[in-house]
């Protein structure tokens, strides 16, 4: 091999980063929140009064008064979500609250440097949290695609293999951990 030449090593060999598991939950942040731009892939449909009169073949006078609301509430040729705005608002803000909370607590475990069991204790909690909250995501991610059967579970499997992953990565921190509570024993 010449000077300035590197060969790279196979995955397998690689020591993995002491702090992967922080650089997965940054990866898994950007992949929730294109969901949360995107609505969950739920798309608006747009009605008029014209395109409704033809779905439920409306006569004159039913047809009349479905103009005169519509034109009333300013919903002419508007966008109707196919599911409530309350319901998508709510998974919206339950998914960044526990995003947000699982950042907290990854962030404060990993600022804890062991040096008694106390430490090593406090430490383990957050840890644990994390997951806790890894799980509380997957679980809200499950009722969505159970709820909006439309919804194409493609777009949530990047995200189903960070969550896996980043409880994986926690898991092994927090087993690693171990080694140094054995020094205060």
């Amino acid at each position: 091999m010449k000077k300035g030449e590197f060969m790279s090593v196979p995955e397998y060999r690689r020591n993995k980063s002491s702090v992967e598991f922080l650089a997965n939950f940054h990866k898994l942040r950007k992949e929730v929140n294109m969901i949360l731009m995107r609505d969950f892939g739920i798309k608006p449909r747009h009605y008029s009064v014209d395109l409704i009169q033809q779905i439920y073949d409306l006569d004159e006078n039913d047809e009349t008064v479905l103009r005169e609301i519509m034109n009333k509430y300013g919903m002419d040729s508007s966008q109707i979500q196919k599911y409530p705005k309350w319901l998508v608002d709510s998974w919206r803000t339950q998914i960044r609250q526990i995003m947000s909370n699982m950042g907290v607590e990854i962030e404060l475990a990993n600022s804890i440097f062991i040096t008694s069991m106390d430490e090593y204790y406090e430490r383990r909690k957050h840890w644990t949290l994390a997951i806790g909250y890894c799980n509380a995501l997957k679980d809200v991610f499950h009722e969505i695609l159970d709820c909006l059967p439309d919804v194409k579970v493609g777009a949530y499997t990047e995200v189903s293999i960070l969550l896996n992953k980043e409880i994986e990565l926690l898991k092994g921190v927090r087993k690693s951990d171990n080694k140094k509570k054995e020094k205060f024993n």
